[in-house]
């Protein structure tokens, strides 16, 4: 099991530098009073059953103070949108000490459960750019 997470984690860093991120123009108060600018990796979106996954890095102005003491600047995240019943579930989110990804790893999460997306949010905006919608 383990060798099939060290497996993950190198395809995660290796693959999402492959192709070029696309600014998708969107600011938002992020973790604690810090600024976040979101590039999404436009040319790799992969279509589900439900919907689209979709890798992104957001990237803050300042450092942020994560759960426990991760202290990150961005953050690469993989994440599938359900177009229809309009839900996410994060599958990867692995924080980096510099912006843009940058600085070695700082921390990660565990895949989450599906969540519904609030609207308004930037996550909806960020559904309705990878399902097709306003971009």
């Amino acid at each position: 099991m383990r060798w099939v997470a060290v497996v993950m984690v190198w395809w995660v860093i290796s693959s999402a530098g492959a192709a070029e991120w696309k600014h998708f123009k969107i600011i938002e108060e992020g973790v604690g009073d810090g600024k976040a600018t979101y590039y999404i990796k436009a040319d790799d979106l992969e279509k589900t059953e439900v919907g689209f996954r979709a890798w992104y890095v957001v990237s803050y102005a300042k450092q942020q103070q994560g759960e426990g003491a991760v202290v990150f600047q961005s953050a690469k995240v993989r994440e599938e949108f359900d177009c229809r019943q309009k839900r996410r579930q994060q599958i990867y989110w692995i924080a980096y000490k510099a912006a843009m990804a940058g600085g070695g790893i700082a921390g990660s999460e565990a895949p989450r459960a599906w969540e519904s997306v609030p609207a308004g949010s930037v996550t909806e905006k960020r559904m309705n750019f990878v399902c097709g919608g306003t971009k």
